[in-house]
């Protein structure tokens, strides 16, 4: 078995620079870090890369089970979508997307056109009659993007994931096949 896994420590982010203002504990925590600063989204970013090198050496990042495709916009990498193939049956299936998007890239619709064309290009070179996403229920941005991309909301996944120290919902969306805009 093998785990690559990215688990950095505190990230400055303008959602964590929020939610620790004047907070003593992280001013602590960042003042034990050997370069006295939180890392960069960029710096995961490129943690990231490194550790899928060997799958792009492999595959490109696009397999039969699934893929990851950078996002970019005029030469800026912005994120990047990522898709997997979820049995419906012995003889079917459909693919899960998801989206991860540096904080400076959200809230321009590139989110919104990234997730589209990820659907039409799923649609046009395989069998799928269905896409769907998941997003947790509090991203009211990323539940917004889907519909703009033509995603139905379908219904609320009650506890499906642990974050932060609670169970929190999900939200799951779908395109079916010929309703790609």
């Amino acid at each position: 078995m093998r785990a690559n896994v990215v688990a950095p420590g505190l990230i400055d982010t303008v959602m964590g620079r929020a939610a620790s203002a004047g907070n003593a504990g992280r001013d602590r925590a960042v003042r034990a870090i050997p370069m006295r600063r939180q890392g960069t989204a960029w710096e995961v970013a490129d943690a990231a890369v490194f550790l899928l090198r060997h799958r792009w050496e492999r595959d490109g990042l696009a397999g039969q089970d699934g893929g990851r495709l950078m996002v970019v916009c005029g030469g800026e990498r912005l994120g990047f979508v990522a898709y997997r193939r979820i049995g419906t049956s012995r003889s079917s299936y459909c693919w899960s997307i998801g989206i991860a998007l540096l904080p400076s890239a959200r809230g321009q619709g590139a989110g919104t056109q990234a997730q589209r064309l990820l659907a039409r290009y799923l649609f046009a070179h395989t069998q799928v009659a269905r896409v769907q996403a998941e997003t947790d229920a509090a991203n009211i941005a990323e539940r917004r993007a889907l519909e703009r991309a033509g995603f139905t909301r379908e219904g609320v996944l009650r506890n499906w994931n642990f974050r932060d120290g609670r169970w929190r919902d999900a939200v799951i969306y779908s395109i079916l096949r010929g309703e790609s805009r």
